[in-house]
């Protein structure tokens, strides 16, 4: 009988010694397993200590009690609420006061044994054939009543983690199996208790019978660890982690449905609570807001899904899964990543890379994607568009003298404007400052043209800028796919080069390009190649037109008239190479080389005995730059040409371009002593407030289209008098270009004109030919 007592004590111990081995070799750094560990410990030293009771003399019983077997009761309780309060709640600050009183009590029993002697904690020792059995103390059982307490608590705390845990979470589970293991320990420590004060008395209970709820506990928390790792092993780590992960977490079965969620997945789904049943049976393609989702959710990564939330609101997510088996159950684990706020900044920045700040049309670059696309999509398919380039004409009048603040304005206006001709299946981009493009599908030419038609009408009212009304104008290339190129790049220079011509013929107009225009544009390229190697090779020459005082008969100057004799392609009219120099700016270095030949030569005319003779030089905007005052007084001195006898002669496009900046050159030149006379007088767009602005210009040049066609009651010879009576009104003289008849040099004496220039008196010649045409003449000798 001993034996087999004795044998019954070995087992539990040997039981629980490996329970708490197994349990700290799980997880040898972790509160929660140091903690269960110490409780199994100190259960199987409960049962050592019962042990060496039963096999020591009496004299010793109440010794071993008193130090060693309530010390351990009293730690094994206090260790498994420090146990259950870490795995509920996590470790926290309050885990150390928790610790600290547990140590009190712990400390205090055996220190009273010390202070009062065992005797004090119990009142004797009842002897039965094999066991021996303490009788307690009031005392003891005042220390006992708070591990009562600890029992009902730690079934307290497991049962409310079971009842807050998800329904589907693998925490409930491992939370409800605590629970259950704690309510065994409750009923098998009532059973215990009510079998030791029902058979006292009556029958003998052996003291290990009050040790069985312990070892009851350590079964089920056995059987705990077994089923459901409840250590930070690998599935309690991913427990952990699909708590505290900012990223939404799924458990998936093997149809895809969700059977778990963690609270940043329930969030990001819109569920209204931290339970998972509103999603449970879902899966995640369900909320896919389109059409493109995967087809299987095993193994997906870095999907980007677009999905609607249960509470409408429509978010963006990266998707990955992984297949998982977990005893012969096939699952998926989903980890979905919110990255709606970086999709909306993606977004914006892909905007603003592709797009105008100004304007919010498209740029150059979305422009040149599109038209990409277009001509790859038309490839093949008999497909057809057109491309309309278009530039504002006189746009620098208005940002230069306004300023930018208000030419933004007028951009602004002008997209409006073009955008309300175009259909919606066209594209209107800013290509940038003032030019624009159009990209639409047509079904012929003539759809194209008459667009272009309904965009310059468009421009035809003025538009109100600074509570002032202003004309912008349109100047537009066309072409199209695929007649006039098969390639963006070649579409692009088609329309650039039909709207260069479109410019060239006044503006505000369309030209629709054709290989003419490239064979012209060709030739452009190659005279800009020869032109900038003209000065050096000296094929730039000087003609001179005499100006006749039509009262006197008298040449009283000249107009310098710059002539280019090509070696390669021979005379070069004026109309082809001067607007190619402007445009390319080399006319600053052949317009300051025409100014010091011509002043030259009329230093010449000076020394040569000839009467005070005028020279006449055009001036070009380009060339009105910083210094160009200083440019033309330091040319006049080294010629030794008096300044009076220099005349610049300005249009009034030249003023246009920049006003302010051209009447202070001019004003600083007057002062100088410079003439001005203003060429091409009435065909430019402000006359009269030129006239005003600037009393430096001392002579009105008629432009030749009043004098071709003047007749007795032509319009032309009413705008002519019209002019001569203005300029002598306004105190200047008068010169009339292009007098060819003697018809014509009559009507203007009549009309009072001052000057006359044309081939009735000679065309324009060479230095030498004008100086032998002074030298054959008398002095002073009339032509009329």
């Amino acid at each position: 009988m001993a034996n087999v007592y004795f044998l019954f004590l070995l087992l539990p111990i040997v039981f629980l010694v490996l329970v708490g081995f197994e349990i700290a070799q799980r997880s040898p750094n972790h509160f929660v397993g140091k903690s269960a560990a110490l409780t199994m410990f100190s259960l199987a030293l409960l049962f050592v200590a019962d042990f060496a009771q039963s096999i020591l003399p009496v004299d010793f019983t109440l010794t071993v009690s008193a130090y060693i077997k309530y010390p351990l009761v009293l730690l094994s309780a206090g260790t498994s609420l420090l146990f259950h309060l870490a795995f509920v709640y996590g470790v926290s600050r309050y885990l150390i006061t928790v610790g600290f009183l547990v140590a009190a009590l712990v400390l205090a029993y055996p220190a009273l044994a010390v202070g009062l002697g065992p005797e004090a904690l119990f009142t004797g020792v009842a002897v039965e054939s094999i066991w021996k059995e303490e009788q307690l103390s009031p005392l003891t059982l005042a220390f006992l009543i708070p591990v009562g307490l600890i029992s009902f608590l730690n079934a307290g705390i497991s049962y409310t983690a079971y009842k807050r845990a998800g329904s589907a979470s693998g925490v409930k589970r491992r939370m409800k199996m605590l629970f259950g293991a704690n309510r065994a320990y409750v009923a098998t420590l009532a059973v215990a208790a009510a079998y030791t004060i029902i058979g006292e008395g009556r029958y003998a209970a052996p003291p290990i019978v009050t040790l069985l709820p312990s070892l009851v506990w350590g079964i089920a928390f056995r059987l705990l660890l077994i089923h459901n790792d409840v250590w930070p092993s690998a599935a309690r780590k991913y427990e952990t982690l699909f708590r505290i992960s900012p990223s939404a977490i799924y458990l998936l079965d093997a149809q895809g449905r969700i059977q778990e969620a963690n609270s940043v997945g329930l969030r990001l789904l819109g569920c209204d609570s931290e339970s998972d049943a509103a999603l449970r049976g879902m899966s995640l393609t369900d909320f896919s807001a389109g059409a493109d989702k995967p087809s299987d959710l095993a193994n997906v990564k870095d999907y980007e899904l677009e999905m609607l939330t249960l509470d409408h609101k429509t978010i963006t997510v990266l998707l990955d899964t992984d297949e998982m088996t977990a005893n012969g159950e096939k699952f998926v684990l989903a980890v979905v990543r919110d990255i709606t706020g970086r999709k909306e900044l993606e977004n914006r920045t892909l905007h603003q890379a592709l797009h105008d700040p100004l304007t919010s049309l498209p740029n150059r670059l979305h422009f040149a994607e599109r038209l990409e696309k277009a001509a790859a999509a038309s490839k093949g398919e008999d497909g057809r568009f057109a491309l309309l380039l278009i530039d504002m004409d006189r746009f620098k009048i208005i940002n230069d003298t306004l300023g930018h603040p208000v030419g933004d304005e007028a951009l602004i206006e002008t997209a409006s404007r073009i955008a309300s001709c175009i259909g919606k299946d066209a594209l209107l981009a800013r290509l940038g400052g003032d030019e624009f493009v159009v990209l639409t599908p047509v079904g012929d030419r003539e759809e194209a043209v008459e667009l272009a038609r309904r965009i310059v009408r468009r421009f035809e009212p003025p538009i109100a800028l600074l509570n002032r009304e202003y004309t912008l104008a349109a100047s537009i290339g066309v072409c199209y796919y695929p007649e006039d190129g098969s390639t963006p790049a070649e579409l692009t220079k088609h329309a650039d080069i039909a709207m260069y011509q479109a410019k060239r013929g006044g503006g505000g107009g369309y030209r629709v390009y054709s290989n003419e225009m490239n064979t012209a544009l060709r030739r452009t390229v190659e005279l800009e190649r020869l032109l900038r190697k003209s000065l050096r090779q000296g094929e730039l020459e000087l003609h001179y037109q005499p100006q006749v005082d039509l009262k006197t008969g008298r040449i009283v100057g000249a107009e310098a008239l710059l002539r280019w004799n090509s070696e390669e392609l021979g005379s070069i009219p004026p109309s082809e190479f001067i607007p190619i120099a402007e445009s390319t700016g080399m006319i600053v270095e052949i317009g300051r080389w025409v100014l010091e030949e011509a002043c030259r030569e009329a230093k010449r005319w000076e020394q040569a005995g000839f009467p005070a003779l005028t020279v006449s030089v055009n001036v070009s905007h380009r060339q009105l730059q910083p210094g160009f005052a200083e440019m033309v007084e330091g040319v006049t001195t080294f010629a030794g040409l008096e300044p009076r006898r220099l005349c610049l002669e300005i249009t009034e496009t030249l003023l246009s371009h920049n006003l302010t900046a051209a009447m202070s050159v001019l004003t600083e030149l007057a002062e100088f002593g410079i003439s001005f006379a203003m060429d091409d007088f009435g065909t430019g767009y402000s006359s009269l407030a030129v006239l005003k602005q600037l009393p430096v210009i001392g002579t009105i040049k008629i432009d030749r289209t009043f004098v071709e066609d003047m007749t007795n009651e032509s319009a032309e010879r009413s705008m002519a008098d019209a002019i001569v009576r203005l300029s002598h009104a306004l105190g200047k003289s008068v010169v009339a270009e292009g007098v060819e008849t003697a018809e014509q040099a009559s009507r203007l004496k009549e009309l009072g004109c001052d000057l006359v220039q044309g081939y009735l008196y000679s065309a324009p010649v060479g230095a030498d030919a004008f100086r032998r045409r002074l030298e054959s003449e008398e002095r002073y000798k009339k032509f009329v």
